[in-house]
């Protein structure tokens, strides 16, 4: 019965913690221009409230039964009463202020104390057990993660593709009253059963040196984490989809050892261990030339084998159940600690995303650390310690060199012409600007974001995204001409569209990293050299269009995405009304839909047809003499001529699949995947 019943309202409560976290960052997404960071700080804000329910769980177990009852369901009602757990539209910030404090408000003020209260649950429900039976609690601790994935997965294929935003709030504000009942229940059970069994006998409190392994072992798995997610976020989406599956395996790592001790073997996890990094090493190296499977396929193994290689080892030094909510309190101040460190002090002192390599460097060294028994015989350690160092040599030898020369190369170059001139990493990601032999570029995340020639008599030359023969280059063209035009950028880059402008036009730039606008400015020339009015907005251009009056913009051009992440909240039904609002009657909308790994287009033709709007798109080959990529453009109007005569006899490309409908509500990025 006891068995039973904990076991259903741990599970209940972990699915509902773990599907608060997709549910809430999706929420606040578009607020923060669609960023991966918006993710990080959700992160590390619930790895912090996730230490703060251990800590009061640990606390309150230390009183009489009663109070440990009413404490927590006096929060879970708190809970209740305060939801639902998204925020209103109401509450969206202004865009003036630092980000992540405005997350974190919005997180204390609508998420924290339900979080609270479902964070305390299975460290004081388990205690609950220890005192009732006397017996181990630990497979508990296996129920919670199982409940922690099926939460996790449920959000994005469940219910991000069925459900939208007011529909998920009302289902888990539901799911959150049942929690509270059962909560309720197993208090009244743990007091009628209380009597039942005897006290467990005191342990020994561990020393120094186990509790800072039982820290450690949980924040390297807490860095690998996030920074594995940042890394897969900034070269796809900042989506739930991808948010959510690094954090499965991490959780999966937790069922797997705490539910057997059988399952986790070093002598199977080690060796898998070296092949997952030594893979990623060589995508870190590889940069861009990186194929989709090798990145993410990488990058989810060394995660899941580190993982289990850290959890594992914590799972074999637990200690007795009484010290339950000690060890609890001990792992998630870990987990605190790894969200501290990559979400706080590694944006402050570097300049790309090493914190990634760090996790790996520590990995290793923890697992030559546990991989020697300090407790066993001389000989036995002895040959420990070559069994380790015969598992693990082919790492030390070979992918570490490969880490630092990827971290050398973001940080100098690749070596060659190539000389990195300027780095920067903020909220936005990282932008580096890099001198090549005939060339300067700006590079967002992998991908390149703008290019200027270096040579004085072709610096002026539009590059990159903006040929002559591109859907862009020809609509610039063709578009307006023999009269000044309005025309809206959604995206910075270097500022290649102001080749473009002539005098009498205007040109206002809509761009959400600081760095980028300032980066611009100082390493490339298009800006000065512009001809046309120029103005730039600091800020997300959906969010500035919004506040703004219309502007009747004769063209509005979208190329806002950074590195491969495509901000969904810009393809949304909704965004298209504000373009719309902005556009001339007879405007014309373009939109860059290239993308290595995601049909943007289909997203774009769904709103286009929701709208009435008549759509082409255009795809161009790579030029590299003329510094032209290629590129897929999408052009959109009003009126079918309009497009038709921005064409010319550019002959479009057919859609990849069937339109698919984005709103603020509801976006799946499965749907478009290639």
């Amino acid at each position: 019965m006891l068995r039973s019943a904990y076991g259903s309202c741990i599970f209940l409560s972990a699915s509902l913690l773990f599907l608060i976290q997709p549910l809430f960052g999706k929420a606040i997404l578009p607020w923060f221009g669609g960023s991966p960071g918006t993710w990080t700080t959700c992160m590390l804000a619930f790895q912090s409230l996730l230490l703060a329910g251990y800590a009061g769980a640990h606390l309150l177990s230390r009183s009489r039964l009663s109070v440990q009852v009413l404490g927590l369901v006096g929060v879970a009602t708190l809970g209740l009463w305060l939801l639902p757990v998204t925020p209103p539209l109401d509450a969206r910030p202004d865009g003036a202020a630092a980000p992540i404090p405005q997350i974190l408000r919005l997180l204390g003020a609508h998420a924290a104390v339900p979080f609270l209260a479902l964070a305390a649950t299975s460290p004081l429900l388990s205690s609950w057990y220890v005192r009732a039976s006397a017996r181990e609690p630990y497979f508990l601790y296996a129920f919670s993660n199982a409940g922690s994935v099926v939460g996790l997965l449920a959000y994005p294929f469940l219910l991000e593709p069925r459900l939208e935003l007011p529909a998920q709030g009302a289902l888990w504000a539901a799911l959150f009253a049942l929690y509270t009942a059962a909560l309720l229940a197993c208090g009244l059970l743990a007091r009628r059963a209380r009597g039942g069994a005897p006290a467990p006998a005191p342990t020994a409190a561990p020393g120094p040196a186990p509790r800072a392994l039982w820290l450690l072992l949980a924040a390297v798995p807490s860095v690998l984490l996030l920074a594995i997610t940042n890394h897969i976020t900034v070269d796809v989406a900042a989506v739930p989809f991808l948010w959510v599956a690094p954090l499965a395996l991490y959780l999966l790592s937790f069922i797997l050892v705490f539910g057997s001790e059988r399952v986790y073997r070093r002598s199977i996890f080690l060796p898998a261990w070296v092949l997952a990094s030594g893979a990623l090493a060589l995508a870190l190296v590889r940069e861009a030339h990186a194929g989709l499977a090798l990145q993410l396929g990488s990058s989810l193994a060394v995660l899941f084998t580190g993982c289990m290689i850290c959890h594992g080892e914590l799972a074999r030094l637990r200690p007795e159940g009484a010290r339950v909510t000690e060890y609890y309190l001990w792992l998630s101040a870990g987990g605190a600690l790894g969200g501290i460190f990559t979400g706080l002090i590694a944006p402050a002192i570097f300049v790309g995303f090493f914190e990634l390599q760090l996790a790996i460097l520590a990995t290793y060294l923890l697992a030559l650390r546990v991989a020697v028994d300090p407790g066993a015989a001389p000989l036995v350690q002895q040959r420990q310690r070559r069994d380790a160092w015969r598992r693990l040599g082919l790492g030390v030898g070979a992918v570490l060199p490969l880490l630092l020369f990827g971290a050398w190369a973001q940080l100098f170059g690749s070596g060659g012409d190539a000389e990195v001139l300027e780095r920067r990493r903020s909220f936005h990601g990282t932008v580096r600007v890099t001198r090549l032999p005939d060339v300067t570029m700006l590079t967002h995340g992998r991908i390149g974001h703008g290019m200027e020639f270096r040579d004085p008599a072709r610096r002026a030359e539009p590059t990159m995204y903006y040929g002559d023969t591109s859907g862009a280059g020809l609509a610039l063209a063709r578009h307006g001409a023999g009269r000044p035009r309005q025309v809206g950028v959604v995206g910075l880059g270097v500022g290649t569209l102001a080749a473009f402008g002539r005098p009498g036009d205007r040109l206002r730039f809509y761009e959400l990293s600081p760095d980028v606008v300032e980066l611009a400015r100082s390493h490339f020339g298009f800006l000065e050299r512009c001809q046309a009015r120029l103005e730039v907005v600091l800020g997300d251009g959906r969010l500035s269009l919004e506040r703004e009056p219309a502007q009747g913009f004769d063209l509005l051009m979208l190329d806002a995405f950074a590195s491969d992440s495509v901000p969904t909240h810009l393809l949304t039904l909704e965004a298209f009304a504000i373009y719309l609002r902005h556009l001339a009657a007879d405007g014309l909308l373009l939109i860059n839909v290239s993308n290595r790994h995601l049909h943007v287009e289909r997203a774009v033709a769904g709103s286009a047809r929701h709208h009435g709007l008549a759509m082409r798109l255009l795809e161009s080959r790579s030029d590299v003499e003329r510094g032209f990529a290629r590129v897929r453009w999408a052009l959109l109007a009003r009126d079918p001529a309009i497009v038709d005569a921005a064409v010319g006899g550019a002959v479009p490309s057919p859609l990849s699949g069937a339109p698919v409908i984005w709103s603020d509500h509801y976006s799946d990025l499965l749907s478009v995947l290639r």
